[in-house]
């Protein structure tokens, strides 16, 4: 059997369905490794002018 020491695992989530199942894995490898996870938040920068009331410049297409 081939084992993996995974000292430091990066989980990236952006709150969806799927995002929450790839959380619960990478928190169950980092527990069996020893390993630390570390998290981000993904988010589209399109609507991020509407949380500022417009303040922020176009960084892109909006892919929606």
């Amino acid at each position: 059997m081939v084992t993996f020491d995974y000292k430091k695992i990066m989980i990236a989530t952006d709150g969806s369905d799927c995002s929450k199942l790839v959380i619960d894995n990478g928190i169950e490898l980092a527990r069996l490794s020893g390993g630390t996870v570390y998290a981000v938040y993904v988010m589209s920068t399109a609507y991020l002018s509407i949380i500022d009331g417009g303040t922020y410049p176009s960084v892109g297409t909006n892919p929606y």
